[in-house]
């Protein structure tokens, strides 16, 4: 997995990133915590998470 960016997610809708979010978090749990593919969707995860802060109306 390479890690998602800002760029790549424009494309999506709120609901197809609720869905990735999804998907990055299982595979993060599936991966060895000090490989490259822990890192990647960590950092994926956090990328992801921005972007739906960004795009949610405030409270």
């Amino acid at each position: 997995m390479k890690p998602i960016t800002r760029t790549e997610l424009a494309a999506h809708s709120l609901a197809e990133l609720h869905g990735l979010l999804r998907q990055v978090f299982n595979a993060l749990a599936v991966s060895a915590p000090a490989s490259g593919q822990h890192s990647d969707a960590l950092a994926s995860l956090k990328t992801i998470r921005a972007e739906i802060a960004s795009r949610d109306p405030a409270p």
